[in-house]
């Protein structure tokens, strides 16, 4: 059993890698959609209007970003891979 030679230190730093980890990839995905908005032209509240995304969706992108936000901005821009926004690739 696996379980038993993993000691406790070795799962926070498990956690704790998976969190930069996400933490990482949120900072990457608001980089590439400056990008866009920069690219674009527009302000981050211009670029919520023109996706029909809420107010403060853009500045809350930190947070993280659903489906429906990205499938707002991919219906109004189909240019932009999706792979992309969330790989860099």
């Amino acid at each position: 059993d696996w379980s038993s030679d993993v000691c406790s230190s070795d799962l926070k730093y498990l956690s704790h890698a998976n969190n930069l980890k996400k933490i990482f990839f949120k900072i990457m995905l608001k980089d590439r959609l400056d990008l866009i908005i920069k690219e674009l032209g527009l302000s981050g509240r211009q670029f919520e209007k023109e996706c029909g995304l809420p107010p403060g969706s853009y500045s809350s992108i930190s947070d993280g970003v659903g489906a429906n936000k990205l499938k707002q901005i991919l219906i109004k821009y189909p240019q932009i891979s999706l792979d992309w926004i969330i790989m860099g690739d």
